[in-house]
């Protein structure tokens, strides 16, 4: 609440008066303010009251300034074990959902830099972090690419399969009846002829709903993995007779 709020002065005070009385009583304690003003903006008193949105915030933000990548690693941990879920879940709060929103996407990312950090190093606790962020987005195509492109580069071929059954029966209850062309794309190269190659659908269009079909993205991770499965074209050499074997016959000469 800000003092700039359009707010007039007589409501604004009864809604401060009402929360700090429902705080008081439920803590027992007489006495705090609660609520106090800072910066010309009302907020509860850090000293008294913690939140986990506070501490999820501030744990992003070191991993964020983290100078090293064990340190990053951990804040990224700490913040994801603040992250319990939606915000003010359930209670049908208009003004929250915004903000549900951006902590859910905040999560989403903190996730798949867990992933990125451990891609090499310790590539089951790098499944382990996306297999935690389907749990908040199962219709997120992208992040499934992500972990069938780990999965298969331990070797787990049927795991790859079992994914992608998830994936398949997760975007069917969304109404989209095929995975991506570029999902199509990369189980063609992890499975290698070995099935099941899934119908390409249309592409998908990017939405900032979860419960629309969000479209693949392609992180600089992604493309390394990609990259990865890939294998050099082969050179086959020039003819004798053709006009490439004479060219290069000319140019040795």
């Amino acid at each position: 609440l800000s003092l700039h709020d359009a707010l007039p002065i007589c409501q604004r005070n009864t809604v401060l008066r009402k929360a700090r009385e429902l705080l008081r009583q439920a803590a027992g304690l007489p006495t705090p303010m609660w609520i106090t003003l800072t910066a010309d903006r009302y907020r509860l008193d850090p000293a008294l009251i913690e939140v986990d949105l506070w501490h999820f915030q501030a744990a992003l933000d070191t991993a964020r300034d983290a100078a090293s990548a064990p340190a990053r690693l951990a804040a990224c941990r700490q913040a994801a074990g603040y992250y319990r879920g939606p915000l003010c879940d359930g209670a049908g709060y208009d003004w929250a959902e915004p903000y549900a929103e951006t902590a859910r996407r905040q999560a989403l990312d903190n996730w798949a830099h867990i992933a990125e950090i451990l891609r090499d190093t310790d590539p089951e606790q790098a499944m382990a972090a996306l297999e935690a962020a389907l749990n908040h987005d199962p219709y997120n195509e992208y992040t499934y690419q992500q972990l069938m492109l780990l999965q298969a580069q331990a070797g787990r071929t049927d795991a790859v399969r079992r994914t992608l059954q998830l994936l398949q029966a997760r975007l069917k209850e969304i109404g989209v009846p095929a995975v991506a062309a570029s999902t199509r794309q990369v189980i063609a190269g992890l499975l290698d002829g070995t099935g099941p190659h899934p119908a390409a659908g249309p592409a998908p269009r990017h939405s900032t709903n979860s419960t629309q079909h969000p479209g693949p993205r392609t992180s600089p991770g992604i493309r390394r993995l990609q990259a990865s499965t890939r294998q050099p074209p082969v050179q086959t050499p020039p003819q004798e007779g053709t006009a490439a074997g004479r060219k290069s016959g000319n140019a040795t000469t």
